[in-house]
């Protein structure tokens, strides 16, 4: 898979520089923007996988846009400041970003922060999380007999009145003999909550929708079962669909 940049620079040639030298590391160039706030949005509407922005810019300039971008409830870019002066690199890496070109970016510089980037990108975490939920197994009673059954086919993990219930991917509802809490802090590799009765596997997230009186669900890809989402989790729920 192709790694996904967005480039933001006030400065014509200096963008085109960089979506050249990209382009040459095979890297798609999603988004770009001239200042700050161009660079918060695009990160809160595009997939990215790294950026690469200026410091000095109108209306708001690289650092303080990288520290917004903090404060938002998602999963964020790697980040590669480029700029003509040496003087705000202390500043820059404060913002915990993972290089500091000085312009003219030059094509080693750019493979040097790709690969600082891809250390532990997106799909490296999806891979984590594939490996957790493949070697993850779950003690349930089926059919009369204790079995080590694989995290993959829990679907989610449901209190109903004063039980909780796992439900799998047959469609079985299964008794399961710890908390809701229990479950959350041992398997949270691999299931988040998403409403106070209600535990998700994050694999199993498909959609999200809000019903005629507000209330948010997502539904799962299995089954197409939905589960109600409380507004303290949603932002957690989003992050799944990233």
């Amino acid at each position: 898979m192709q790694i996904r940049a967005a480039v933001v620079d006030d400065e014509p040639l200096a963008r085109a520089r960089l979506k050249r030298l990209l382009q040459q590391c095979d890297v798609n160039v999603v988004a770009e923007g001239v200042n700050g706030q161009e660079a918060v949005d695009m990160v809160s509407q595009h997939a990215i996988d790294i950026l690469f922005i200026d410091i000095n810019m109108p209306v708001k300039n690289g650092l303080q846009a990288v520290r917004e971008m903090d404060l938002l409830e998602i999963d964020l870019p790697a980040v590669c400041f480029c700029t003509a002066y040496n003087e705000f690199a202390l500043k820059a890496f404060q913002t915990n970003a993972i290089a500091y070109l000085l312009k003219p970016v030059q094509l080693d510089d750019i493979r040097a922060a790709l690969t600082k980037a891809a250390q532990f990108n997106r799909y490296q975490l999806n891979s984590l999380l594939q490996k957790n939920v493949a070697t993850k197994s779950i003690s349930l009673c089926l059919h009369g007999a204790l079995e080590n059954v694989p995290a993959n086919r829990v679907l989610c993990f449901k209190a109903i009145e004063k039980n909780i219930f796992a439900i799998l991917d047959s469609g079985e509802e299964v008794l399961v003999q710890k908390t809701l809490k229990e479950l959350e802090q041992e398997y949270s590799e691999v299931f988040i909550r998403v409403h106070r009765n209600a535990l998700m596997n994050m694999n199993e997230a498909h959609r999200l929708e809000k019903l005629h009186d507000g209330q948010n669900t997502v539904v799962l890809r299995t089954l197409d079962l939905s589960l109600p989402v409380s507004r303290r989790h949603l932002a957690q729920v989003k992050k799944c669909f990233r």
